[in-house]
């Protein structure tokens, strides 16, 4: 049996070694932690480096009926990756659930944008008519903000990827009507042709098939052709509801941000058939939306009678009709005009119309906007602003000049008072 001595020694040896037991302990204990984080820090890099197998993707069956005579292939979903790959920016999209995903938008939200009824108490534009420069009005159809945003993914996702012929001007960043103009100074003679109807011209089924060319499947390029397009629409009233009722067949709307991208890559073989005519008979060649210009000199103004028929023949081949009443062939000896700027020796602004301004202009600062009009449009400052924009296009100083005085007039007049 021990005696208290040796208790109190074996106590004393404890208490100094419980310190060293505990110094032990925590070096075991954060040796293990450490080892046990790089374990679980190679693991993680192993399974990293080992591709995961993809689980199969089942395609919902949602999407399919879209409206009459529209869902037919509804059923196709194979993309041709072919095809997409010679442009290698344009997303891959096999069905409504890859294009709903990439749009970030749910299913049924893409169902409703894209349904086509024949008629519907839900309208996705708002319909106006603005006044032409050579009278009439023109229909513009404005999208919805949801469908806007869908359109303005679909351009900036898709139509923006696809390059345009080079003879195509309108609708294109850093474009305008200035570089519409400029191949056609100083030349012998100017031919200015116009689209009859350009944009109704170009039907849904355009529209599905320059999708369908890119390369996507029949469902995703029915979807985007009808997110794209839209019917003629009457308004009727019946037990206190209102009705839209589809008439006839669906068209590119002018007013859509995808709009205007699609007639480009629509008309790319139009282009590039009409530039081939115009250089093979001496002529150079452009288009800002549906006004077509040629122009030419010295044995090639011997050819318009031929470039005419030639180019009517082309249009006409693809799917177009060439106003009747808005062709003119322009010499030299008179002013020649390319979308509204006057190109006979340099890029310059028709001189009557410029001094109608000014008169207009001086008025309003002299005593007022009340009873002024510029333009067909009904309010006078955005009518007189457009006009001082587009003269800086051409001329910059003159054209920042007239700006200065329309925000002047601003100032001192305010807008409350500008609309007629």
């Amino acid at each position: 049996m021990p005696t208290v001595d040796s208790q109190d020694q074996v106590v004393d040896r404890d208490l100094c070694l419980d310190p060293l037991r505990t110094e032990l302990e925590q070096r075991l204990g954060d040796e293990a932690r450490r080892r046990l984080r790089r374990e679980r820090n190679l693991a993680a890099r192993r399974r990293s480096r080992t591709p995961r197998p993809t689980p199969p993707r089942v395609p919902t069956q949602t999407l399919t009926y879209l409206g009459d005579r529209l869902s037919g292939g509804l059923q196709d979903r194979r993309s041709r990756l072919d095809r997409l790959a010679d442009h290698p920016q344009l997303p891959v999209l096999h069905d409504a659930d890859d294009l709903a995903a990439a749009m970030g938008i749910e299913i049924s939200e893409l169902r409703f944008l894209a349904f086509a009824p024949t008629h519907s108490r839900v309208n996705h534009y708002q319909r106006f008519l603005l006044p032409k420069k050579t009278g009439g009005h023109r229909q513009i159809s404005a999208p919805m903000p949801r469908l806007k945003a869908a359109q303005h993914w679909i351009y900036q996702r898709i139509l923006a990827q696809v390059p345009v012929h080079r003879a195509a001007k309108g609708f294109l960043p850093g474009h305008s009507i200035v570089d519409n103009a400029r191949p056609h100074v100083g030349a012998d003679v100017v031919i200015n042709m116009d689209l009859e109807n350009f944009f109704p011209t170009i039907t849904f089924a355009r529209v599905k098939g320059l999708f369908r060319t890119l390369g996507y499947s029949e469902q995703v390029a029915t979807i985007l052709g009808l997110l794209c397009t839209e019917p003629e629409v009457e308004t009727y009233e019946w037990l206190g509801e209102r009705y839209h009722v589809a008439r006839g067949p669906r068209f590119l709307p002018q007013g859509a941000p995808s709009s205007p991208p699609v007639t480009n890559l629509l008309c790319r073989r139009l282009d590039r058939r009409l530039d081939g005519l115009a250089r093979s008979l001496g002529f150079h060649y452009t288009r800002y939306a549906d006004d077509l210009t040629f122009s030419g000199s010295g044995e090639a103004t011997d050819r318009v009678g031929k470039l005419l028929g030639k180019a009517r023949d082309i249009i006409e081949h693809e799917g177009f009709r060439p106003h009747p009443k808005k062709t003119r062939v322009l010499r030299a000896g008179r002013q020649q005009e390319v979308t509204g700027i006057v190109v006979n020796r340099k890029l310059s602004l028709d001189r009557k119309t410029l001094r109608r301004f000014r008169a207009v202009l001086f008025q309003v600062e002299l005593d007022g906007p009340a009873g002024k009009r510029w333009g067909n449009g009904g309010d006078l400052l955005a009518s007189l602003e457009g006009y001082a924009h587009f003269v800086h296009m051409v001329d910059a100083e003159k054209g920042r000049a007239f700006l200065d005085r329309v925000e002047a007039i601003k100032a001192r007049y305010g807008s409350d008072s500008i609309e007629l």
